[in-house]
Formats: structure tokens, sequence, C-alpha cells
């Protein structure tokens, strides 16, 4: 597959997206059989926070129109609606919001995320270790000042970039190379209960229609530390019909593969490169021009 292209001297890069499987075709449900998903808590988030007798309560229900927020499963920040025809709103709350001291300020934000449009975040472009490099590569203002006085006022180190204006910084240059109608996007797994195969398993692939804006958290009062929540909801072209990206058939080979003992589902499984690794990590990264599944 070519995933790299250059449009006159701006770099146009494609983008890969974590999900977590779904025994439904990730169309904004809960799990049909929640109980009998073991491959989505490869997750760390959704290993820690699975509930599955409140998901069997709830199986199948839309997350947008059937079920209140408080219910929700933990995959549903991990992009499991990516198929979903209906958008829905997400709170979400600063992971350092109740041990920081720096952190006290911040409140619980919606975030909108329209229909076909799963909530990207390029977490190795957020790591701290990766910042200086980052900026190097890309000749970006980052200071690392900045983060010195953030640590400061946290009282405690922290493997991630916490300053707004370095954060925007890192961020808007990531999606800058990200453009619609030209970028295609691809979706991957980590895990899926049709192989015992460790590696990146494709999961479907389309277009880029629109890149969403940053949104800042909100504050119950003026504080120093001001921070962006790192995801931004990216819409794809895959609809029902495939006109323009489709989704592979996987649920549709496990049931065939449970009428038909003599069917192996492991032998239609497409899997990302092996040694382009990297770029199929980190929940969101760029996909580089070489890329071959």
């Amino acid at each position: 597959m070519t995933t790299m292209s250059t449009r006159g001297a701006v770099t146009v890069r494609h983008l890969s997206i974590r999900v977590p499987w779904h025994d439904d075709g990730w169309r904004g449900t809960v799990c049909q059989r929640p109980t009998e998903n073991a491959s989505c808590l490869v997750l760390p988030r959704i290993r820690e926070e699975k509930d599955d007798a409140r998901q069997e309560a709830a199986a199948g229900s839309r997350f947008g129109d059937e079920l209140d927020e408080t219910d929700w499963p933990p995959c549903v920040p991990e992009r499991v609606g990516f198929m979903s025809p209906t958008g829905i709103t997400r709170h979400v709350n600063h992971p350092y919001a109740g041990t920081s001291q720096a952190h006290t300020h911040f409140r619980d934000t919606p975030f909108q995320i329209p229909p076909y449009s799963p909530a990207c975040v390029p977490f190795r472009w957020m790591r701290r270790d990766m910042a200086g490099e980052l900026a190097q590569e890309y000749e970006l203002p980052f200071r690392d000042e900045l983060e010195t006085w953030a640590r400061e006022r946290m009282g405690f180190n922290s493997g991630w970039v916490q300053e707004r204006d370095n954060q925007q910084t890192l961020l808007d240059t990531f999606f800058s190379f990200v453009k619609p109608q030209e970028s295609l996007c691809f979706v991957y797994a980590k895990r899926t209960p049709l192989s015992e195969d460790n590696r990146r398993v494709l999961i479907a692939a389309g277009r880029v229609e629109h890149v969403g804006q940053a949104v800042e958290y909100n504050y119950a009062s003026a504080g120093e530390l001001r921070s962006l929540i790192w995801e931004r909801p990216v819409r794809h072209s895959i609809r029902p019909g495939f006109k323009d990206g489709f989704v592979l058939p996987y649920q549709q080979i496990l049931a065939l593969s449970e009428q038909d003992l003599s069917i192996d589902p492991a032998e239609f499984v497409a899997y990302a490169p092996d040694d382009h690794f990297t770029e199929f990590a980190y929940a969101s990264e760029h996909v580089s021009n070489d890329s071959e599944a």
C-alpha cells in the first residue's frame, strides 16, 4: 500500500489508528458477548476497568442514545466506536486532577466525537523523552524550561509533556501532516481472537475526511498550569457499502469457522508490516510511504 505522498513542498502523511477488538463491527455499541471478548484486555485501560456484569447487562446497547455515560464500557475512549453512525459527547477528566496540586483547578471537559470519527492521540509525540528529538527534527519552538516549570508545580516527575504551549506545538505539528481527502487512515488492533500471533492486525482502511481542532480543558478558576486534551477526532470515509474504504470481514470469518471447523481464521488475517512496528503503535502515528502489508 502507498502511504505517503508529496504534494508540492507539503508532505502528506497517513495515519494509523488503534482500536480494541469488538465482536459487532465497531458500530458504537457494547459487544454482543462482552465476557467472551478477551482480546480487548491487551489494552491496560480496558483490562483495569472492564466490568463484565455491567457490560453483559448492556450487551448490544448503543453508547450515544441507549446508555448513560456512566455506563459506557472503558473501550469507548479507546475508539471502539470508530464505525458509529452517531456522535457522542464524552467528558474528559485530566488524569492528574486528583493527584497533582497543579491540576486541582482542572474540571471535566465535554469532548465531542462526531459520527465515523475516532478520537486519535499520538502518544509518542507526547512523551517527554521524545520531545527534544521531535523538536529538533521538525525545527519546533519547544521550550524545555516550561516542562521544568510544570514539574516544579506538580511536585513530581512525569513522562509526559505537561505545558499547554508545548503540547499545542507538538500536536499541531503531528496533525498538520494529515490532509483531508489526501491522507489515508489504517485502523489496526493489537490482538484479535483470529490468531495467537502478536503482530498488529489491520482492521480497516479509508480516507481522512476531516481533522478536528484542539480542545483545552475547562478550569474551575484561573491557574498557573493549562493543558490540552491530546485527542482530536478524525473523520474517515469508511461507510456501510464500502465505496471509499472498507472493514475486513473478521467477525463473519469467525462465525463461519464456528460452523465449519475446517476454516482456520488465522489464514485470513492481514498484518501490519513487521519492519514498520513504530508506525502501528502509540495509538496513532504517521505511516510512511514504503509500508506494505
